[in-house]
């Protein structure tokens, strides 16, 4: 069996983690903006685009 890696920068962990708590309803997008010094609007798309991934 082929096992693959995946190797994230800690930006990159960080961001994920983030956003998966943002769509857990963890957080609000309001709190993951300033967590991730983007916009509100930056992390809108940012969880359009991770929940449309299929793992």
């Amino acid at each position: 069996m082929n096992k693959e890696s995946i190797l994230l920068k800690s930006r990159d962990l960080t961001r994920h983690q983030v956003i998966e708590r943002c769509l857990l309803s963890k957080l609000t997008n309001r709190e993951a903006s300033e967590a991730l010094n983007l916009s509100v609007r930056q992390i809108q798309n940012l969880k359009k685009e991770s929940s449309s991934l299929d793992f």
